[in-house]
């Protein structure tokens, strides 16, 4: 198996604006986005090299319509 140095995520998570990627992050109680550095892609993940720590809670679904500072609760 092959060695990633970086967090790997759900591809789904990763959004793409103005040529640069970045992920939604949960934290405390509300949503931060984040731009990202990407590394290799998998079949169901994306490795990301920078900007998302291993711990981190990555949004997966409902990403189209997110906005960075808006209020959020997790769903389990």
């Amino acid at each position: 198996a092959a060695r990633h140095s970086g967090v790997l995520v759900k591809r789904e998570a990763v959004r793409e604006s103005d040529g640069s990627q970045h992920v939604f992050i949960f934290a405390d109680g509300k949503l931060a986005r984040r731009r990202v550095k990407v590394g290799e892609f998998l079949t169901n993940e994306i490795e990301i090299l920078e900007g998302v720590a291993p711990g981190d809670q990555v949004v997966i679904s409902g990403s189209e319509s997110l906005r960075d500072g808006q209020r959020a609760a997790v769903k389990q």
